[in-house]
């Protein structure tokens, strides 16, 4: 998405955008009117909110602390009385705060479900831990099924912070709507109890979660969510997704690009078997140059490209080859990043073989790179190719250098002992095409250290150096092995 200049709009974090909304609910404002909080991280405005929530629970808290003190001296129901058909809601919310959790919920058992409802939006959030785990588990699923009902899920996350395990299964089994158990769990503050929420789910609940994200433009929760679970949850609750029908991954596909939310997509697909990473990365929706733009740009943004390159091995040669094009699309700076994610990575092969797929414009780009001139990248790429296009698309890039660049290769190539250069020979054996690109990729090497390129070659056949000879002649360059002979 961009702007009318054309300016690239920020993606909004997911935890961001539950900030904003329970920030929303403490300060009675559309989450729509609090653009002037762009830039302004989850974690500080969490803390804008609980100052704000303090403040006001804290104001005139000494004359609800005496209210409290005279309630003491009535009968737990006539409270409860009082509270319903006298207090109401909000000042029944501020005395239960004051008062001891274990008197509250002797209390609550006289009062019926929706008024617990009704006071729960009021309760002030730092006594929610001590208070609902005190009230009995019927109270509480009957209480959430009429917030569910009324569509409040800012307090039913505020609420759910604080249940017990058995509360937990008994609102969980109660709730029938897939869509507010999704909602319920992103705008949980507790992220250790998000994960308790989920261990409580079965697979067959979690596939229709994933179904209803489709269906009803929840992706952004459901993902948020699987980002914020424990690590064996995680793969779990991935896998569910990538074990989707073909038509519920495209409608997922389609959210994460409308909403901008590629960095968790790529992040979830990440924990997914082999088997699901591949029926994701070819789906038909994924064929498209400007969308995998998209997520080259996120995955350079985010830090993610080296967990990215590994996705592409998994794809048809048609899909690498639009990957192919749409990363380098986007400049040298991410494909610089590319390559240097890749050595971090271990993932020449991976990179090579995308680069089977790059035009000459773009070969050039690579060879233009400063990655590509320091001796441990060098050796990590030599080494590793493994076939004879990696072989041969590695040595087209490299000879496309300029002179400055060629001559660093060739001395990383000469250095110790030559042992990068004997590898290389080997590789390129006896083909034409592989031989001018050493031959040209060899020529600036200094005079001062030809003496080790001569070792190297002294140790080759006959054949080979008269290969190279022949090769250096076609190309009009100095033949390597003059100083090798005799």
């Amino acid at each position: 998405m961009s702007t009318a200049d054309g300016q690239a709009v920020p993606a909004l974090d997911l935890a961001v955008r539950a900030e904003r909304e329970k920030l929303a609910r403490v300060i009675e404002m559309p989450v729509d009117q609090l653009g002037w909080l762009d830039g302004v991280s989850a974690a500080n405005i969490q803390r804008l909110r609980q100052r704000i929530s303090q403040t006001l629970y804290d104001a005139r808290r000494d004359r609800f602390q005496r209210l409290e003190w005279i309630t003491r001296f009535l009968p737990d129901r006539y409270v409860a009385r009082l509270a319903v058909e006298a207090l109401g809601p909000l000042l029944s919310a501020r005395v239960v705060g004051e008062m001891d959790p274990l008197r509250a919920r002797n209390i609550a058992r006289h009062v019926p479900a929706a008024f617990v409802a009704d006071v729960a939006p009021h309760i002030d959030p730092a006594k929610v831990q001590t208070l609902i785990p005190q009230l009995p588990v019927e109270l509480v699923r009957d209480a959430a099924l009429i917030l569910v009902e009324r569509g409040d899920f800012v307090t039913m996350g505020r609420f759910a912070d604080g249940l017990s395990s058995q509360a937990l299964r008994a609102v969980i089994t109660a709730i029938d709507d897939d869509a507010a158990l999704l909602r319920t769990g992103y705008l949980l503050d507790r992220r250790d109890q998000l994960s308790r929420i989920v261990h409580n789910i079965d697979n067959d609940r979690i596939a229709r979660l994933m179904v209803c994200a489709a269906e009803q433009q929840l992706l952004p929760e459901a993902l948020f969510i699987i980002e914020h679970v424990d690590g064996e949850l995680k793969a779990r609750l991935a896998d569910l997704v990538g074990r989707q029908s073909e038509a519920v991954l495209d409608a997922l596909v389609a959210v994460a690009r409308r909403e901008r939310l590629w960095g968790p997509v790529l992040r979830a697909i990440a924990h997914m078997q082999a088997r699901q990473q591949r029926k994701i990365v070819n789906l038909p929706s994924v064929r498209d140059e400007a969308l995998l733009g998209e997520l080259v740009n996120t995955a350079y943004d985010e830090g993610l490209l080296q967990l990215a390159l590994p996705l592409t091995r998994l794809m048809r040669p048609d899909y690498r080859r639009a990957v192919a094009h749409a990363a380098l699309r986007q400049g040298a700076d991410v494909a610089l990043a590319a390559l240097e994610a890749a050595h971090a990575g271990d993932a020449w092969p991976t990179l090579l073989d995308l680069a089977q797929h790059t035009d000459p414009a773009e070969r050039d780009l690579l060879a233009s790179l400063p990655v590509l001139r320091r001796r441990e990248v060098i050796a990590a790429l030599v080494q590793d190719l493994r076939s004879e296009s990696d072989t041969a698309i590695a040595m087209d890039v490299l000879a496309r250098m300029d002179e400055h660049g060629r001559a660093a290769v060739a001395r990383a190539l000469a250095a110790d002992d030559g042992f990068l250069l004997d590898l290389l020979i080997d590789r390129v054996g006896d083909d034409a095409g592989r031989l001018d690109a050493l031959v040209r990729l060899m020529a600036p090497l200094p005079e001062a250290d030809r003496s080790r390129m001569a070792a190297v070659l002294a140790r080759r056949s006959d054949a080979e150096r008269a290969a190279l000879d022949g090769a250096a002649r076609a190309a009009g360059v100095p033949a390597l092995t003059a100083d090798a002979r005799g």
